[in-house]
């Protein structure tokens, strides 16, 4: 379920994000993490993280 619209802070400042999907939350929270550097999300190291599995913006296969 989105979010109609929330304000989250950016690379930029602060800016109004439509239709946020929890994993798109994640994903914006992962490249504020790393300093807005796509790349630094995808290469990742921080297994410890809660979020470290749905960085790529899908979520992870469940191998039980």
């Amino acid at each position: 379920m989105a979010v109609k619209s929330h304000k989250i802070r950016s690379k930029r400042g602060f800016q109004v994000v439509k239709n946020l999907t929890p994993m798109r939350a994640i994903r914006l929270n992962c490249a504020e993490c790393v300093g807005w550097n796509w790349a630094d999300v995808r290469n990742c190291e921080i297994e410890t993280c809660c979020f470290h599995p749905f960085r790529s913006g899908k979520r992870p296969k469940n191998d039980d």
